[in-house]
């Protein structure tokens, strides 16, 4: 039929969120250990996503997400 599909990213919007939040919460209560965890996650993931769209980008037609603009 021409169509193509791809799954909502709400999950990881949600969760990019709440790692946000968690930073900014901690610096602002002086909860040191919770904001740099939350910045150690929120980079680890950044990493490990980095790591994976880079061995596929080669490999699919269209490695990233569209944008709900295109």
């Amino acid at each position: 039929m021409g169509c193509e599909v791809w799954p909502a990213p709400f999950l990881v919007d949600a969760m990019d969120f709440g790692m946000s939040n968690a930073m900014v919460r901690g610096w602002r209560e002086k909860v040191y250990h919770e904001a740099v965890g939350a910045f150690a996650l929120a980079l680890r993931k950044d990493l490990e996503s980095w790591r994976v769209r880079r061995r596929l980008t080669a490999r699919l037609s269209r490695a990233e997400e569209p944008s709900y603009r295109s």
